[in-house]
This record gives C-alpha cells, structure tokens and sequence, in this order.
C-alpha cells in the first residue's frame, strides 16, 4: 500500500486519519493558499514569548501555540518533536529552512494543510527575525564597548560620551520593538 523505506525514499509515509478528515473537508480547515504568514497580532505574540526565553534565537515547545500555528497548548510540543525528528529545527533548536522538503506535510502529519503552510510560513519569518536580533545585537556589542573605551578614557560623561549613550538606548529600543511596530523598507506594489 505505502512504499517500504529504501535508500533514495528513508521516510515512510504513514496514514493518517485526522490528515484524511483535515483534507476531506477543507470548509473545516479555514484554508486560503494566500494566507501563510503569520499575522502582525501573531508576530508581536511570538516575538513577546521568545524574548522573555533563556535563548531567544531558538523556538521551543510552546512557540508554535504562541505563533498561531496550532490551536492548543497540547499539540505544540508535537509540532516541535517533528520539526527536530525531521531535522528542520536542530538539536539545539535553531531553524534550518532548507530541511524542510516535499515531504513535509507527511513529516508534519499532526496538523491540517493549512496550519502547515502557516507554520512554513513562521519558520521563514522567525529565521528572519533571528537574522535581524543578530545583527542589531552586534551592533549594540560595538556601541558598548565604544562606551567602555570611552569611560576608561575619562570621556564617558562628556558631551560625545553622552552621545554614545543616547546611541546604545536607540539600540536597545530599536531590539525591543514588536514587529507590528517596526518601519520597515518596503518595495512599492506595481500594478501591471
């Protein structure tokens, strides 16, 4: 009935039931082929929780509860084992994008076709989003330690040591900012 694993198809496609209902009666499912991002309400959601994580970079157990993705608190923790079991989320949790395949929706089997393309959707949003913390990270690293030398010098608290301070603070609000608050570059919509 289902192919058996071989050494150029290692995964088993197994049935699954609730997959044949979600797909059977897709009214049920809410889908819409165009609506695969996350919300901005469920990126300020997300973005919230994983800030106040030991490890803010990397998802865990209940982000996709957080993110929209699932309904209830009790099926996340199975979205997040099938992301490490497939190797789209590593050990340590960080995203790798490019393990996600055509298999996917065999590989994600626990949630309805529309809930995996939002969460394919989340996957790409947050590596962005890391993408964005690292870098303004570095930069506030490079401000601190201007400030230090600064302050070692003597010179923290004149007038270009106050300036570096009002540059660290726009830093770390510029990192704290939800992204339904951000003003980002966007490109213009063509109409054509």
């Amino acid at each position: 009935m289902y192919p058996s694993p071989t050494p150029t198809n290692p995964t088993r496609k197994k049935f699954s039931f609730f997959r044949l209902v979600q797909n059977a009666f897709p009214v049920f499912a809410n889908d819409d082929p165009n609506d695969v991002d996350p919300s901005p309400q469920q990126k300020d959601y997300l973005f919230r929780y994983q800030m106040h994580q030991p490890s803010p970079h990397l998802l865990g157990e209940y982000s996709f509860f957080i993110g929209g993705v699932v309904g209830s608190k009790q099926n996340s923790p199975a979205v997040y084992r099938a992301l490490k079991k497939n190797g789209v989320l590593s050990e340590t949790g960080e995203i790798r994008t490019e393990r996600i395949t055509r298999d996917f929706a065999n590989q994600v089997r626990t949630v309805s076709v529309h809930a995996q393309r939002k969460l394919v959707g989340l996957l790409f949003w947050w590596e962005e989003e890391v993408v964005r913390l690292r870098l303004v990270g570095e930069e506030e690293k490079e401000v601190e330690e201007v400030l230090e030398e600064l302050t070692r010098r003597g010179d923290g608290n004149n007038a270009v040591g106050r300036e570096v301070k009002m540059l660290l603070e726009g830093v770390r609000r510029r990192k704290a900012l939800l992204p339904s608050e951000r003003v980002e570059d966007k490109l213009p919509d063509y109409e054509g």
